[in-house]
């Protein structure tokens, strides 16, 4: 059918989410501030909220002029680096 493509884009797109341990970073976030010393980590983990709100923003703007794939392929290398990174640093 027509929309075999899309769903699997969109359901790819899903696991890449989930794969990538953002909502986990996220939920964890505050006791990650601590641990690393943040004398606020509430306010750290207020500021990981809105540079991620502002970034999701502007990538409305980014994706028209750069388009989907470039920017899907480059933020999964990206989210790649900074997995490894954060297993690295949280172990």
């Amino acid at each position: 059918s027509s929309y075999r493509q899309p769903i699997l884009v969109a359901l790819m797109l899903h696991m890449a989410q989930q794969f990538s341990g953002i909502n986990g970073i996220f939920y964890y976030s505050t006791s990650i501030f601590q641990t690393a010393g943040i004398s606020q980590p509430v306010y750290a983990t207020i500021g990981v909220g809105a540079i991620n709100t502002i970034f999701t923003a502007l990538s409305v703007f980014l994706v028209e002029k750069a388009g989907r794939r470039s920017l899907f392929l480059i933020g999964m290398s990206g989210m790649f680096v900074c997995a490894i990174f954060m297993s690295v640093g949280l172990v």
